[in-house]
C-alpha cells in the first residue's frame, strides 16, 4: 500500500469493519505486560517526529505510581521492550482511554478505547527492514492523518503525508535535516497552493538551537521594546494596546502586535474591552513587526513554549514586555506624548473589563479613578 488516500481509505474500512472489543484485547495482551511505566503523559507513539511536528510535549517519567493519578499514563511492556498497553486517567472516572498495541512480522496496530469500552481509535504502522515506512490513523471524532516516511542512509529525511478532516484536507511534506553528529537540526514543512494556503507555503517548523524560554523570551522583549518605543516618539494619543491573537493557534502568533488609539469610553466606567477599544476603525493602525531577527526568534519561542506546554506564557510575557514599556514612559516622555498602556491576549480577554486589566501594570492612582 503506497498511496496514501487508498492507505487512508484501508484503515478506515478496517474501523467500520473492527468487532473486537477492549475486554478481548486486556485478555490476551495484559498477561504478556512484563514492565510497567509511571509518567505525566504519553511518552512514545508510532507516529514519528510526533513532538516536533505537532508541538505536543512528552510525558515526565515517575519513579513510583502516582497517588493522584489525574491525567497521567501507565504505559506496559513486553520482554523484549515493545509497548503493549496504555491508559490514561481524565479529570473523571469516565474520562480518558486504554490502549492495546498488537504486532505482526511487518505491520503494528494501535487500538485506542473509551473507559466505556468504545473503540474510538485505530492506528497503523507498516515496517520494513525494521523501519517504519507508513502511518495511518483513523479517529470516531477528530482529523485522520496518513503519512509515508522516506530514508537516507538509514535516516528519515522525508514525511508525505495527507491530514483530513471533514471536507478539508491538507498534503504537507516535511523535509528533516541533521547536524554533524547526525542530530535533528531542522524541520521544514511544505505545502502546495491550496484552499488552506492559497499561495502554499514553506515554513521551518522545528529548529536546534540553544536557548532556554528565559532567554528568548528576553530577547524578543528587547526588541519589541525597541520598535514600540521608535513609533512611541511623535505620538499624541492616550493608549498603546499590545495583544496576542490565537495564542498556541496559529503558525505566528508571535510576535504580539500593538497599535496607539484614543478611546471613545471613558476608563473610570469601566468599558469592556470591546467597548473601549475599536480595531476596526480606520484612525488606529496596527503594527506587526517582522524584522528577520524578530521572525526567528517568534518563531524558536513558539516552538519551546508549545512544545512545553506553557500555557501561562502569553500574559506573563505581555505583561513583562508591557513593564518595560511603562518604564521607558515615565522615565522618557512628558505630557502630552505619555499613554497607558493596555496589554492582553485577544483570545482571553475580549469581554473582559478594561480596567482590571490595566491594574496589572498600574495602581488606581495612577489610573486617576477611585
Amino acid at each position: 500500500m503506497e498511496d496514501l488516500h487508498e492507505i487512508l481509505h484501508f484503515l478506515k474500512k478496517k474501523f467500520e469493519e473492527t468487532i473486537i472489543s477492549e475486554k478481548e484485547l486486556a485478555t490476551h495482551i495484559k498477561p504478556l505486560i512484563n514492565k510497567v511505566i509511571w509518567s505525566t503523559d504519553s511518552i512514545l507513539s508510532l507516529q514519528l517526529l510526533k513532538t516536533e511536528i505537532s508541538r505536543k510535549s512528552k510525558g515526565r517519567i515517575l519513579k513510583t505510581e502516582p497517588t493522584e493519578k489525574k491525567n497521567c499514563v501507565k504505559t506496559g511492556f513486553d520482554t523484549s521492550g515493545r509497548i503493549l498497553f496504555e491508559e490514561q486517567w481524565g479529570d473523571f472516572p469516565t474520562h480518558g482511554y486504554i490502549k492495546y498495541f498488537t504486532y505482526s512480522t511487518a505491520t503494528v496496530y494501535a487500538y485506542t478505547f473509551s473507559r466505556q469500552g468504545k473503540l474510538i481509535t485505530i492506528e497503523f504502522q507498516e515496517l520494513r527492514d525494521n523501519l517504519p515506512i507508513i502511518y495511518a490513523d483513523d479517529k470516531k471524532n477528530g482529523a485522520n492523518i496518513v503519512q509515508k516516511y522516506v530514508y537516507k542512509d538509514g535516516k528519515l529525511v522525508e514525511i508525505y503525508s495527507i491530514w483530513v478532516y471533514d471536507t478539508i484536507i491538507q498534503s504537507p511534506t516535511y523535509h528533516i535535516k541533521y547536524d554533524s553528529l547526525g542530530t535533528l537540526s531542522s524541520i521544514t514543512r511544505s505545502d502546495e497552493p491550496s484552499k488552506s494556503f492559497p499561495h502554499g507555503q514553506n515554513v521551518i517548523i522545528y529548529q536546534k538551537h540553544y536557548y532556554s524560554i528565559n532567554e528568548l523570551t528576553d530577547i524578543l522583549v528587547s526588541e519589541m521594546e525597541k520598535e514600540i518605543i521608535a513609533q512611541s516618539e511623535n505620538n499624541t494619543k492616550d493608549y498603546l494596546l499590545i495583544f496576542l491573537e490565537e495564542s498556541f493557534n496559529s503558525d505566528d502568533w508571535l510576535p504580539p502586535s500593538f497599535c496607539f488609539f484614543n478611546s471613545k469610553e471613558e476608563l473610570r466606567n469601566n468599558p469592556s474591552f470591546d467597548k473601549f477599544v475599536d480595531l476596526e476603525s480606520p484612525d488606529i493602525i496596527v503594527k506587526k513587526p517582522n524584522s528577520e531577527k524578530i521572525a526567528e526568534v517568534s518563531r524558536l519561542l513558539m516552538q519551546e513554549v508549545e512544545i512545553k506546554e506553557k500555557y501561562g506564557f502569553p500574559s506573563k510575557f505581555l505583561i513583562k514586555l508591557a513593564k518595560k514599556v511603562k518604564s521607558y514612559v515615565n522615565t522618557n516622555l512628558l505630557p502630552p506624548n505619555r499613554f497607558k498602556i493596555l496589554a492582553l491576549d485577544i483570545s482571553d480577554d475580549y469581554d473582559k473589563d478594561v480596567i482590571p486589566l490595566m491594574r496589572k501594570l498600574y495602581s488606581k492612582k495612577e489610573l486617576n479613578i477611585n
